[in-house]
């Protein structure tokens, strides 16, 4: 009961409130773009692997997702390579098949593969309805006239 309470709060605590996830959703977006993978999907998986861009692993090692290497969780030079390596590995998971959030989590976290689906699942709903307000891709104009 208690475990259901933390992460009851651990989704709903932040609504309404910017934080560390909003400034890197460019980036979020142009990887989804590249990769064609589901931008909210990455949103949602960053969230929650990282509590909302407050673990030590974001902030420390720039790893956003929980992207383990052979001696533990990987360190990435900046948060934009480690959104690239998630996209990447999304890619390679569509490209099998793997394209709803449980078969994802069979694979991604296997060993809490049932909660990391409904929590990953609750914060993509989250996401669409702007609980961290919504991304506007920023528009650039060219000027025709010389």
């Amino acid at each position: 009961m208690l475990i259901r309470l933390i992460v009851l709060f651990m989704l709903f605590m932040p609504l309404g409130m910017a934080d560390a996830i909003v400034g890197i959703r460019p980036e979020i977006h142009e990887t989804a773009d590249k990769y064609d993978v589901n931008p909210i999907l990455m949103e949602a998986i960053i969230r929650w692997e990282t509590n909302h861009g407050k673990s030590k692993a974001f902030q420390k090692k720039k790893n956003v997702a929980g992207i383990m290497g052979k001696r533990g969780l990987k360190y990435f030079k900046d948060h934009k390579d480690s959104i690239d390596s998630l996209g990447y590995i999304l890619k390679v998971y569509q490209d099998k098949g793997l394209g709803s959030v449980p078969e994802i989590s069979r694979r991604y976290a296997p060993d809490a593969s049932k909660s990391w689906s409904r929590n990953v699942s609750l914060l993509m709903k989250q996401i669409q309805r702007g609980t961290w307000g919504t991304y506007v891709p920023e528009v650039t104009t060219s000027s025709d006239e010389d």
